[in-house]
């Protein structure tokens, strides 16, 4: 997308099979939208690929470090490959070149890396620039962005990446200048309270099952007070991914590093955790036990629009299943391939109705439009029972009703046919 504003960019990944696949115009990730930019950019020369630091042009005037930060044992960033890809920029281009720090990474790293290429006799300007795209979306999101972070020492840090961002500054897209510290916290606090939204909202969904309240019209009427936001306040199975997860792990504990204790973030680990394992839960109890039952999953990624199972709650509350001796047989119109990489105990169905058949429970996970679609009326004659647990709302529950279903929802009333 940066070749897409008229940029000169060359992508380095160690991964040479994933180098292989972009270099012919192909995306190693499902992420709607982007193909066609790569190949755009590819036939216009503006972007380039290298599976070597080597190839590294020396006189690259920006260098943008994205590599991944997964949590470690203790739920700490692990900054591994951060610190390595810094390394290795540092050795093959000019000082004068802005290395810019966009992957997740604790407050104060970029300081840090400043300090560990200075021992090293290296005087790099740096700056961070984190991202805040959504798998599913990132296309929409890039060109459209609500704000854009920089944090930098240097005058001249900015005015580089004011260069880069300029097609954006120039349509009054906030350019929000800070330190290289404040740049990064933005980053986890933004997630940390997101993720937030998600846990208060589930809960809310809990508690209105009990109450007989409707959570869709709740979280509709909270999210049309400017205050609080429509967006992140859709009852579901939990928060997943790549990102909520490891980056509200990593703040707490750099807090505990500080002697300060998050009780709020505290709070909302324990209750994605508690929500996912109670999902599984309703789902035994509903049942009467799930022992050698067939249980049908639609849904393997942690939200629709993209193929990664990273986190994906979908995943953890199918092994629950698993561990307690039920048969799953799993759907997912993207992330099968992923899935089968870290659910191995289940079968896999080439599509919806086939995951469904002989079920005596069929459980939605993901909200893939395709789900919505299907053929309910003929798909209830191939169910052993017609049990349905939409953990999506995304279903309409009155028509399943006259179909003869059994519906449960997420902070609804569970309605049978009578």
């Amino acid at each position: 997308m940066l070749s897409e504003q008229g940029h000169k960019v060359d992508c380095i990944d160690i991964n040479t099979e994933k180098i292989e696949l972009l270099k012919s115009g192909k995306i190693p990730l499902y992420e709607p939208g982007l193909a066609d930019y790569l190949e755009n950019n590819i036939k216009s020369q503006r972007i380039r690929f290298f599976d070597s630091y080597s190839q590294i042009n020396p006189n690259t005037e920006v260098v943008f470090v994205t590599v991944d930060t997964p949590s470690d044992s203790l739920g700490n960033a692990n900054l591994k490959n951060v610190y390595n890809a810094v390394s290795e920029v540092s050795e093959r281009v000019n000082q004068d070149c802005l290395i810019v720090i966009k992957s997740t990474v604790p407050p104060g790293t970029a300081e840090n890396i400043h300090n560990y290429l200075s021992n090293k006799g290296y005087n790099f300007d740096l700056g961070v620039n984190p991202e805040f795209l959504k798998q599913g979306s990132a296309v929409s999101d890039f060109l459209y962005p609500d704000r854009i972070i920089i944090g930098v020492k240097t005058k001249l840090a900015r005015a580089k990446l004011e260069v880069i961002y300029r097609s954006f500054i120039d349509k009054n897209i906030p350019l929000i200048v800070t330190d290289t510290v404040t740049a990064e916290m933005i980053k986890y606090a933004s997630n940390a309270f997101l993720a937030t939204k998600v846990a208060f909202i589930n809960e809310m969904a809990g508690l209105c099952e009990l109450l007989g309240a409707d959570i869709d019209l709740l979280a509709n009427s909270m999210g049309m007070d400017h205050r609080i936001g429509k967006e992140f306040l859709k009852a579901g199975p939990g928060f997943g991914g790549s990102c909520f997860p490891k980056d509200l792990s990593a703040l707490i504990r750099l807090a505990e590093d500080h002697n300060v204790k998050l009780q709020i973030l505290n709070s909302v680990k324990e209750s994605n955790y508690n929500h996912i394992t109670n999902i599984a839960k309703k789902v035994e109890y509903v049942l009467n036990g799930v022992q050698n039952k067939k249980i049908a999953i639609w849904g393997l990624t942690f939200k629709s629009g993209t193929d990664d199972v990273r986190n994906s709650p979908a995943i953890d509350i199918a092994q629950l299943l698993v561990n307690n001796k039920a048969k799953i047989t799993a759907y997912d119109p993207m992330g099968m391939d992923n899935a089968r990489q870290v659910l191995k105990d289940i079968e896999y169905a080439d599509n919806a109705i086939g995951a469904a058949r002989d079920a005596e429970a069929l459980l939605l996970l993901t909200e893939w439009k395709e789900f919505k679609n299907q053929d309910f009326a003929s798909l209830k004659s191939i169910m052993a029972a017609p049990n349905v647990f939409d953990f999506r709302n995304l279903l309409d529950s009155e028509l399943l009703l006259r179909y003869g279903y059994h519906v449960y929802s997420l902070g609804k009333k569970s309605i049978y046919k009578v």
